[in-house]
């Protein structure tokens, strides 16, 4: 009877006072109230984080690309030095309708060791990374005793040369005269391949600072998004000296790859031009002997030089 009871008054707890009520409904109300909010806030908010961002990223490339342009100075005087080094090699060069008087030149040689220039053409330019390179070919006719001192005025001219085949033919056997069928490059001006890096695409703002993206701003972030426009204003405003200290950085390298080229060039030329008179007598040496009257040399590995013949 006594548990029967308890359960009767448990069944008969009294309602919640209507204020209480209310203040839970409320509660409740308010609460899914913030969550919509929040929930239509959201883009609005990432939005504006995106927004800061790329004011940030503006701001930081701005900043370094100042710092490179702080040796603009720096690289306009480099490129004068190597403009003056290339304007002092211009004469080891074949240059652009030069031809002619190179082709005086090397009959003139020829006619002074008593040589008869047969033939004397130039060939298709190859086109090379810092330099072209001019063929030519020269056919003389003469007594073989000329040919040393002939050689040496050949190597003797201001421009450089690379040998690409120096061959001897006697005219009869047993006889002192010789025709002589030189082939050679030169170097000549190359149009410069300038490597340029585009700075102004490495320090760009990003794509979110486009003017096209602020029809989809929200009212809400229209001062962020001026903020951003400003930053990303400055960093565009570099873009003309990013672009002519790229050129100028452009201009050196080129310039500097010739000058190392040439070099080299003019180091293999000379060491050439010495392994050509040590290799002459034993060249005409085989000459004397060979079966049907004919020798050379040619370019070998490691700059050595070859001797070949047709027997």
């Amino acid at each position: 009877m006594e548990e029967d009871s308890s359960q009767a008054d448990d069944s008969q707890l009294p309602p919640l006072p209507r204020i209480v009520a209310d203040i839970l409904l409320s509660a409740l109300v308010v609460i899914g109230g913030a969550g919509i909010l929040v929930a239509l806030a959201m883009p609005v908010l990432r939005q504006g984080k995106l927004i800061e961002a790329a004011r940030e990223v503006c701001l930081e490339r701005s900043t370094e690309a100042s710092h490179w342009l702080e040796r603009q100075d720096e690289a306009e005087e480099a490129l004068r030095g190597e403009w003056d080094l290339a304007q002092a090699r211009g004469d080891r060069l074949l240059g652009i309708d030069e031809e002619v008087p190179v082709r005086n030149l090397l009959e003139e040689i020829s006619r002074g060791f008593g040589l008869e220039v047969v033939d004397l053409p130039f060939g298709t330019v190859r086109r090379g990374e810092a330099f072209d390179a001019v063929p030519g070919s020269l056919r003389v006719s003469g007594d073989r005793a000329e040919l040393p001192m002939f050689l040496e005025s050949f190597y003797d001219q201001d421009r450089l040369v690379r040998l690409v085949a120096l061959d001897l033919e006697t005219i009869s056997y047993g006889s002192d005269h010789v025709n002589v069928t030189l082939r050679w490059e030169y170097p000549a001006p190359a149009r410069r391949r300038r490597d340029l890096e585009d700075p102004v695409a490495k320090w760009s703002p990003p794509t979110l600072c486009a003017a096209s993206s602020l029809s989809s701003v929200a009212g809400w972030n229209r001062g962020k998004w001026q903020r951003m426009d400003r930053a990303a204003s400055e960093l565009r405003s570099l873009a003309p000296r990013l672009e002519k200290l790229a050129t100028v950085d452009a201009e050196r390298r080129a310039l500097e790859r010739e000058r190392q080229s040439l070099e080299r060039w003019q180091g293999s030329s000379n060491a050439e031009a010495r392994a050509v008179m040590r290799k002459l007598p034993v060249l005409l040496g085989r000459l004397a002997v060979s079966a049907v009257g004919r020798a050379g040399l040619r370019p070998g590995p490691a700059g050595t030089l070859l001797l070949v013949d047709d027997d």
